[in-house]
């Protein structure tokens, strides 16, 4: 490599550092800095992930077993009620091993493995795509800072979707040495193991990959069939030299699996999932391709003006692509289709109909969740009905998100393609589509963000020592203070997880059987159905903390509360 070469390469992996870095502090930056105690999501979801990641941290201390949460006592694997959140645990650990506290360590996991993606997604783009630098910091920008990203982080297990990028590098390196057996395997491997290794983080990103990769195999299966490719001679050629490996495949996938089914399997012979009915308040509508938001400084205040947000929707249909990103994605795919149709042979390439079949994929992905009617009519019905592994899942609008990430791979790569088949005016018009992504994608508050480690720490602080002998608690509150429903039931898992307890109270997805009625401790029969889940599982030396006074009481007092109420306090 001459000299020049070299130094044009240290300039643009310079500048790409000096771009993409920017973007990692701009998009955390209402949560990052000198002094800053806010930390991502709010004292719902992103506590409850807070604490599941901490629960890993005791697990490598040996004083908590694998598959039992410090909430839901005494039902056993209640780890399988949640996303388990084990690969956030080795950065978590680190940081927890540096004496950081169990706040700043999530917050700072969270905000490294978003850097890991981001640089990963531009490695992608890069050097195994060969996609030109602006082209490339578009994709990545278009994905890794997106205003949806920003706002879902609310659900900080969602963050899962970093470890995308990696997974389709392994993927590349499997295909890229398909003829070279040892390397062949070793990505095979890789991508086995990373595959398992997003579904040990997060549910849903897995579930939709797998869903994707489906749709994909189908739509490429019948372009190929459509289009004059030889289909028999083809797949003779490449499942021949994989025939006596393929066994072997499947095997290391069914051993990573014995962990995931152990857990999750318990669970779901006592659950069934969510009804039909229940996922379609979760279903994005056709202009919600588009809702990105209010807080979107490109698209939020017209976002407003059509009052979105006004319909009796789940807040998770605000899903949307950047127009910028949506805009040159329905360009590049009527390009490249009108390309294929003017060719001499139309589809005669293998690249040209995998480009084609991603095209389509995104787009029938899409159109499969879309809510047709308001009575929840949808194309989703037809997979919910024949796909019962998705019955585990309520927010399918979530689906959108993940399919930003294809989406802004093939625009990008589509869009350098075209543009370089072109004598002029390439420049400009790269630099002009990057700013636009840029500014389509702003937040203008930033990452999600309702909740900080001083409020935190003091409300940990504040509560007592419990007696000697406790080592149950419930939850009440005497003083009725306006807390929800879900900070109450956090409160009780922190409570617990801070001070060595367990607790029968606690929140996830779905619940153990019988427990629901004990969600809503503001009603008069709450207390009731404590006394007869402690008599059912006979459970000993259990005290009720009591929120709204501070203060510790045993189940025995009060129980003699409610027996005779004349002669004690509280409800």
């Amino acid at each position: 490599m001459s000299i020049k070469k070299s130094r044009n390469k240290i300039f643009e992996i310079l500048l790409a550092f000096v771009i993409l870095g920017f973007c990692e502090w701009f998009f955390f930056r209402n949560v990052i800095g000198p002094g800053n105690s806010a930390l991502i999501g709010d004292r719902g979801d992103g506590r409850l992930t807070n604490l599941i990641t901490e629960h890993w941290w005791h697990v490598f201390n040996g004083e908590e077993k694998i598959k039992e949460l410090a909430m839901f006592y005494p039902i056993e694997d209640s780890l399988g009620y949640t996303d388990l959140l084990f690969g956030y645990s080795p950065v978590y650990s680190v940081l927890r091993l540096l004496g950081k506290s169990i706040y700043v360590s999530y917050k700072y996991t969270l905000i490294l493995i978003h850097m890991m993606g981001t640089a990963s997604m531009y490695y992608l783009h890069r050097r195994k795509l060969k996609i030109s630098l602006l082209w490339s910091l578009f994709g990545t920008i278009a994905f890794c800072f997106s205003c949806t990203y920003a706002y879902h982080l609310y659900h900080s297990q969602l963050n899962a979707i970093s470890f995308l990028p990696l997974l389709l590098i392994f993927l590349m390196g499997f295909i890229e040495n398909y003829r070279i057996r040892w390397k062949r395997n070793v990505y095979a491997c890789l991508y086995l193991f990373w595959f398992t290794w997003i579904m040990y983080t997060a549910w849903y990103v897995a579930c939709f990959t797998g869903w994707f990769c489906l749709i994909f195999l189908i739509v490429f299966f019948i372009c190929i069939c459509t289009s004059k490719i030889k289909v028999l001679s083809l797949m003779k050629e490449y499942f021949g030299l994989i025939r006596k490996d393929i066994w072997g495949y499947i095997l290391f996938l069914l051993i990573l699996f014995i962990p995931f089914f152990r857990i999750y399997i318990p669970v779901l012979k006592r659950s069934p999932g969510y009804s039909y009915w229940n996922s379609a308040q979760y279903m994005p509508e056709l202009i919600d391709i588009i809702n990105v938001g209010e807080n979107n400084l490109l698209m939020g205040g017209l976002i407003e003006a059509m009052k979105l947000s006004v319909r009796n929707y789940s807040f998770e249909v605000k899903m949307g692509f950047s127009i910028i990103l949506l805009g040159t994605f329905l360009t590049m795919y009527v390009i490249h289709m009108k390309k294929n149709l003017i060719m001499t042979e139309p589809h005669s390439g293998i690249k040209e109909t995998m480009i084609r079949a991603v095209f389509i994929s995104i787009c029938v992905g899409v159109l499969l969740i879309i809510r047709l009617s308001a009575n929840g009519v949808s194309l989703w019905w037809f997979v919910y009905q024949f796909v019962p592994v998705v019955r585990s899942m309520r927010a399918v609008a979530r689906f959108f998100l993940w399919l930003s990430f294809p989406m802004s791979i093939i625009t990008a790569y589509a869009a350098d393609r075209y543009l370089k088949s072109q004598k002029s005016g390439n420049l400009l018009l790269s630099v002009f589509a990057l700013l636009m992504i840029f500014v389509s994608n702003i937040d203008r508050q930033g990452v999600f963000s309702k909740w900080d480690c001083f409020q935190e720490s003091r409300f940990m602080y504040n509560v007592p020592v419990p007696p000697d002998d406790a080592e149950i608690l419930y939850i009440i509150d005497t003083l009725g203070t306006e807390y929800s429903c879900t900070d109450y039931q956090v409160d009780a898992f922190e409570i617990a997880d801070r001070l060595g307890l367990k607790t029968i109270n606690g929140y996830s997805g779905q619940f153990p059987e019988g427990w629901l009625r004990l969600w809503d401790i503001q009603t008069d029969f709450y207390e009731p159905e404590v006394f007869d889940w402690i008599e059912k599982y006979h459970l000993e030396h259990v005290y009720a903390y009591d929120r709204g006074t501070n203060t510790w009481i045993s189940v025995k007092d009060r129980y003699k509360v409610y027996m005779d109420p004349v002669s004690g306090s509280g409800k």
